[in-house]
């Protein structure tokens, strides 16, 4: 079943019953990364619903600083941290 939302594109809606979305979580996963809401229906009604969410999650610029941080690290660049910085860095962003 395809609903139109906004005109803009459509939003796949898939139906599955509760005994069959227990044996294929995986699959359910895969489908709503690629965008696709999955309703779970037990007993002719809907009991859950997967679908990607909404909208990002909020992050503070502290936190996404550091997230770059780590990205540059990851890249393979070469850096002059020392083991206690590394060691810091795993608290940095946490609220407090």
């Amino acid at each position: 079943m395809a609903a139109e939302s906004e005109g803009e594109h459509c939003e796949l809606v898939k139906y599955c019953p509760a005994i069959v979305a227990r044996h294929r979580f995986d699959q359910m996963l895969e489908q709503v990364e690629r965008g696709e809401t999955v309703l779970i229906h037990q007993g002719g009604r809907v009991i859950a619903q997967f679908s990607p969410p909404t909208e990002r999650p909020d992050v503070d610029s502290k936190s996404l600083l550091f997230l770059e941080r780590v990205a540059e690290l990851r890249d393979g660049e070469p850096t002059n941290a020392t083991r206690e910085e590394i060691l810091a860095w795993r608290h940095e962003g946490h609220k407090r």
